[in-house]
């Protein structure tokens, strides 16, 4: 429903102004409070039951989407509507992902996190598979509407299927306050080194994937000249790659060292990446993209199950909280790219940051030996 939701708000976005800077104001109206809101979203996690987080964030996004939906309907909707409602949107998905995170490693034991993490993460693809490449054809099809209208129904499917979840204990710190709580996450995360560097590391790379990912509809569009079904299938190739790669690990996690493949992951991810931005035909971008997809889905779910892993239980909904601080950090680095887009065409600017990404991975693999040190334990 997500991958849905996005390939139809890019699309609506990219249709109203014809701007990459307009993609990337969507992305800030996102980003600004999804970042406020991860700074105690750790916290009211390990304080109050999950299970409600999920259903009240759920409800929150199906409301957004019925607005959108609406407004469509009566032929309103501009493109300050999308800004508004993504700021909504922003307010929400601070609060769901450290729920869904932390209830993951509440319900299985611990030997089994990679697997569990692996497993959950190849849903997600598959649902990137599926659901772009179904949006893309209904767009270029039936039209706007009916897209929102199949949106809008797999958000209360998804309501749905959240119900059966059990309830599991609450984390609540006694005669502290929710500040103070929220203070004692980020200072154990900053005071644990390996949590410190695992959670830059991944900065590193979600800071190149989520603007690259914004700027799918403008390769469609301009590199490629493919159109709405372009871009559904770009988005269902990053899909196939992040189900392989997450299957991946799914099989291999219990004999691979987790913290060295997390490191190649994201160096294979670079330079694939900037294959994919000069790729002379859009069949061989398909391909990839799809890989280097693969390969950085490897590395995220490692690095997560290596987070979650060293992280205390009575923390992890904190941990993961600042984990979704560094996911929302990450959509920032949207305006840059999409500046870079409006000057130099996007091919450079997608080029031109995973190239710094790639050099930034280095500099953190071989300048400290803080991740060479977690490799030799794993």
């Amino acid at each position: 429903m997500v991958q849905a939701q996005f390939v139809t708000r890019m699309f609506l976005a990219w249709d109203l102004t014809d701007s990459e800077s307009a993609l990337a104001t969507i992305g800030l109206a996102f980003t600004i409070p999804m970042i406020l809101g991860s700074l105690v979203s750790g916290a009211v996690t390990d304080r109050i039951d999950k299970k409600w987080l999920m259903i009240s964030g759920q409800l929150a996004l199906i409301s957004t989407e019925s607005v959108v939906l609406g407004l469509l309907v009566v032929d309103k909707l501009a493109f300050w509507h999308l800004v508004g409602l993504s700021l909504i949107n922003g307010c929400a998905f601070p609060f769901l992902m450290p729920a869904r995170t932390a209830v993951i490693f509440d319900m299985v034991p611990p030997a089994h996190g990679a697997n569990a993490m692996a497993l959950t993460n190849s849903l997600v693809s598959a649902t990137r598979i599926v659901g772009p490449a179904i949006m893309g054809f209904v767009l270029d099809f039936y039209g706007v509407i009916t897209t929102y209208v199949a949106a809008v129904a797999l958000h209360v499917v998804a309501l749905l299927f959240l119900l059966p979840i059990p309830k599991y204990p609450v984390h609540i710190t006694a005669n502290k306050s929710l500040m103070r709580d929220t203070l004692n996450g980020y200072l154990y995360v900053f005071n644990q080194l390996q949590l410190r560097y695992l959670m830059l590391f991944c900065l590193i790379g979600y800071a190149i994937l989520m603007p690259t990912q914004s700027m799918l509809v403008v390769f469609s569009d301009k590199v490629w000249h493919t159109g709405e079904s372009g871009f559904g299938l770009l988005m269902s190739a990053m899909g196939a790659g992040g189900l392989v790669g997450s299957l991946w690990v799914a099989w291999r996690s219990e004999g691979i060292n987790k913290a060295r493949w997390m490191m190649l992951g994201t160096l294979a991810f670079g330079v694939l990446l900037i294959a994919f931005s000069f790729s002379p035909s859009f069949a061989l971008a398909l391909i990839l993209f799809a890989l280097a997809n693969a390969f950085m889905n490897i590395s995220t779910t490692l690095n997560n199950t290596l987070t979650m892993s060293l992280a205390e239980p009575a923390m992890r909904g904190r941990v993961s909280g600042s984990m979704g601080m560094m996911f929302a950090a990450s959509q920032l680095f949207i305006v840059p790219m999409a500046w870079s887009a409006d000057w130099f065409g996007v091919v450079w600017a997608v080029s031109a940051g995973a190239l710094l990404m790639l050099a930034l991975a280095l500099i953190l693999i071989f300048g400290n030996s803080t991740l060479r040190e977690l490799s030799a334990q794993s």
